[in-house]
């Protein structure tokens, strides 16, 4: 775990100077459709009377639509899957399917946002045990929350340098019929034009135009 958030952390700070040599910050303009996909990893606490938690690994697809300029709203899609989640030697294959909020800000290059996601959680070929029976597959709520930094290369693509998130879903278990999970993600990121919102609509306008033209 330790060695994932050392990677995770220079390529949050590796990326964006590989490209300091690109040029200017690209116009402060905000794509009406922005779409991101990339690699998902989890990891998450322990089923009951077990002390170590599990892993996961997977990935994700998320697309936003800009209502405002500093407001989308967000739809994320993860699969991951794991071999051994217990003392059982049971596996996991997880998806799930979350919607909400997302804030971004756009100062330049970088863009940070945050949102909070809620739906639901479908997990498969494991063990889902409840006081009387189990099943190998079951349905649960699901929230999402965190957020991320991308890092701008053009008008059309980014990168999104990382993502944090926190995922609590409600399986049955036979005890709390709760869990928690950490989600670490870095990925793509692709910028579709459509309509712009821009701080200033005469000057920073037409610089976005222009360079989504060429």
């Amino acid at each position: 775990m330790r060695q994932l958030l050392v990677v995770a952390t220079l390529v949050a700070l590796g990326t964006p100077l590989a490209f300091a040599q690109a040029g200017a910050s690209p116009a402060p303009y905000v794509p009406r459709y922005t779409l991101s996909t990339g690699y998902e990893f989890l990891r998450s606490n322990a089923p009951p009377n077990v002390s170590n938690g599990f892993s996961l690994n997977g990935g994700y697809f998320s697309t936003s639509v800009a209502i405002k300029y500093w407001l989308h709203a967000e739809g994320e899609v993860t699969g991951s899957h794991s071999t051994n989640i217990g003392p059982l030697g049971q596996g996991l294959n997880l998806l799930t399917f979350t919607g909400g909020p997302q804030v971004v800000l756009h100062p330049g290059r970088f863009e940070p946002h945050a949102q909070v996601l809620f739906g639901g959680a479908h997990g498969f070929d494991s063990y889902f045990p409840t006081t009387s029976s189990y099943s190998a597959s079951a349905n649960s709520f699901a929230l999402q929350t965190g957020g991320g930094l991308d890092f701008i290369l053009s008008p059309r693509i980014g990168i999104r340098a990382i993502e944090v998130q926190y995922l609590h879903t409600g399986f049955p278990n036979g005890t709390n019929n709760a869990q928690n999970h950490l989600m670490l993600g870095a990925g793509i990121v692709f910028r579709l034009h459509g309509s712009l919102w821009t701080p200033d609509p005469g000057h920073e306008r037409a610089k976005a135009d222009k360079a989504m033209r060429r």
